[in-house]
C-alpha cells in the first residue's frame, strides 16, 4: 500500500484537499504496520517484569519516644533531653517518631572503651569531683551501626552466667565498649563475640589428636625448629671455638696476656 503511494503520479491539476488525504492514508497505514510490533514489545516486557521477583521495599521501622526509650533503657526526658541535643535524630510529627536506623547510629557513638592515658594528669579536687579520671580515658569505640540489645551489668551476668564483678572489670579495663550512663549498659552482641573469641582462643592451645593431619603438621613443624635450634648451636659453638683457638695462639706469640693486651714499653 506504501508502495502504490509512493508511485502516485501527482499532477498540479490536484487540490490541497486530495494531498492531506494521502497523507492520512501514509500516516495510517505506517501505523498500522507498526502498531503489533510495538505492542508484541511492551506485552513482552510486561511479562518479563511480572516474572521477575519484585524488589524489596525497605521502610524505615518508626518507634515511638516511649518504645526508643525503653530499647535505650532510659527514661523519656532523657530521649527528649537527646533530640534537642541534636544527638539522636527525629521525625517532627504528632506524635514524635524515631526510626530504629537513627537509634542503631546513635548507641554506635555512644559506646566508649576505657583506657590508660598516656600521660597521668594532673587535676585538683574540682575536676576530679566531676568523675574525671587521672589514669584512665574515654574514647570511642568506633562502632557499627548494627542491631542491638542493651543490658545492664547485672542483666549481662545472669545471661553469661558471670558475676557482676567480672562484667565490671571488663567494662572497666576497656575489654569490652559499653555505654556511659546510669546505669552503664552493655551490647549483648559484643559481649558474646569476645566470650567466643576467648573460646577459640582456648581452643588453640589444645593439642591435636595424635594420628591427625594437624598432629602430623605440628610434630613436622617441632622437628624443624629443633633442627634449626641444633644447627644454631653447633655454629655458635664453632665461632666459640675459633675465638677460644685464635687467644691461645696470640698467647703462645707473647702478644697477649691473660691479663689483657701485653704493654710494649
Amino acid at each position: 500500500m506504501i508502495a502504490t503511494l509512493l508511485q502516485w503520479d501527482f499532477r498540479p491539476a490536484q487540490t490541497l484537499r486530495s494531498v492531506f488525504a494521502v497523507g492520512n492514508i501514509i500516516n495510517r497505514t505506517i501505523q498500522r504496520d507498526t502498531k503489533s510490533r510495538f505492542d508484541t514489545a511492551l506485552r513482552e516486557l510486561f511479562r518479563q517484569r511480572m516474572n521477575e521477583t519484585p524488589a524489596e521495599i525497605h521502610l524505615p521501622k518508626l518507634l515511638l519516644q516511649a518504645e526508643a526509650a525503653a530499647l535505650l533503657r532510659r527514661s523519656c526526658s532523657h530521649v527528649t533531653r537527646l533530640r534537642l541535643e541534636g544527638k539522636l535524630g527525629y521525625y517532627r510529627s504528632r506524635p514524635i517518631t524515631i526510626s530504629l536506623d537513627d537509634l542503631e547510629i546513635f548507641v554506635a557513638r555512644a559506646k566508649q572503651r576505657r583506657v590508660l592515658r598516656k600521660e597521668k594528669l594532673k587535676t585538683g579536687r574540682k575536676k576530679g569531683a566531676k568523675g574525671e579520671s587521672e589514669t584512665f580515658e574515654y574514647i570511642s569505640a568506633g562502632a557499627a551501626p548494627r542491631p542491638f540489645t542493651l543490658l545492664t551489668i547485672a542483666e549481662a551476668a545472669i545471661k553469661f552466667e558471670r558475676t557482676p564483678r567480672q562484667i565490671r572489670y571488663l567494662c572497666l579495663r576497656g575489654r569490652i565498649p559499653y555505654v556511659v550512663g546510669r546505669p552503664p549498659l552493655v551490647d549483648e552482641i559484643d559481649l558474646a563475640e569476645y566470650f567466643e573469641s576467648k573460646r577459640l582462643a582456648a581452643l588453640a592451645k589444645i593439642p591435636p589428636a595424635p594420628g591427625t593431619p594437624e598432629f602430623n603438621a605440628l610434630q613436622d613443624r617441632k622437628a624443624t625448629e629443633r633442627m634449626r635450634h641444633r644447627l644454631r648451636m653447633d655454629r655458635v659453638k664453632r665461632e666459640v671455638k675459633r675465638i677460644l683457638a685464635e687467644r691461645d695462639a696470640r698467647i703462645a706469640d707473647g702478644s697477649c696476656s691473660l691479663g689483657g693486651p701485653k704493654k710494649q714499653k
